[in-house]
């Protein structure tokens, strides 16, 4: 009779315990969905995108920069990341549903942009590993100033 009580009580345990993980599960599915993640992305994946899936560019760098080199692709537009509410307002003009690669010099201040547009609610958002360095270190198509 014991050993049936225990049996009960040890089921009992089991189902709660498969319980709680279930809904820990749901919970971190739901932090994800709520907290999407910055995707970091190589030189050769950001081309890939802008030719075959109509993703769009957004440099952050500084003008100045921009004229000592520069990114040699279509859909580029510069919004420099120096003045944050500058750019917030501009970077409200991109579609929240277009898919944005950011990028700078070495790809920290463009993760910087990227998780500001997580935070106002875009979804298909790139970050360029390693910037222009690593585009220019990959041989892809740059632009260079005087």
């Amino acid at each position: 009779m014991s050993s049936i009580i225990f049996s009960k009580t040890a089921l009992l345990i089991l189902i709660s315990l498969l319980m709680l993980v279930i809904q820990n599960s749901k919970a971190q599915n739901t932090e994800k969905m709520n907290n999407p993640k910055v995707i970091q992305i190589t030189p050769q994946e950001a081309l890939q995108l802008l030719e075959k899936d109509s993703a769009i560019m957004i440099d952050v760098r500084e003008i100045e920069e921009l004229e000592i080199l520069s990114y040699d692709v279509d859909k580029v537009i510069n919004i420099p990341l120096g003045a944050i509410n500058n750019f917030e307002k501009q970077v409200e003009d991109v579609s929240e549903n277009r898919k944005i690669i950011m990028v700078c010099r070495s790809g920290r201040r463009s993760q910087k942009a990227a998780q500001i547009l997580l935070q106002k609610g875009y979804s298909a958002v790139y970050n360029l590993k390693g910037g222009i360095i690593e585009w220019e270190k990959q041989q892809m198509k740059v632009k260079k100033g005087n």
